[in-house]
């Protein structure tokens, strides 16, 4: 999980807290990154948030990109802590909080609900799988 909170953006409709359940985010302002900014300057693909063990940081996708932690310039992988603020070009971001997201929790969830979706025939199952996969 990491919690991030958007200070500051040209793209006013991304400011405000999210909340990622998955160990590495992309940021960038391409619509397929994990958190997609519109913002002058930032690259298609510009940073990644990620955990080595159990240990967040951040880093650039182009090793000639610079960011600044807490207002220092850096290059290349930089370790975060809680309430570090990171600036890419014109976007300025907080480190609220983190932790690593067990993959198995996240399946087992899924599974879990799927099984109680299907004991009480819950009509979202017509959504989520196809009518001959429902066993009951």
């Amino acid at each position: 999980m990491i919690k991030i909170e958007i200070l500051n953006s040209n793209d006013l409709l991304r400011t405000g807290e999210y909340v990622f359940y998955k160990n590495y985010l992309t940021i960038g302002s391409h619509h397929t990154s994990d958190l997609f900014i519109d913002s002058d300057g930032l690259n298609k693909s510009h940073s990644t948030l990620f955990f080595k063990e159990d240990k967040l940081y951040v880093g650039n996708m182009d090793k000639e990109i610079y960011l600044h932690v807490n207002g220092k310039k850096t290059k290349g992988q930089k370790l975060l802590k809680k309430d570090d603020l990171i600036k890419l070009k014109t976007v300025e971001i907080m480190v609220i909080d983190y932790s690593i997201t067990p993959t198995t929790s996240i399946q087992s969830y899924i599974e879990e609900t799927l099984t109680s979706f299907k004991k009480e025939n819950h009509p979202v199952l017509d959504f989520l799988l196809p009518e001959d996969s429902i066993d009951g």
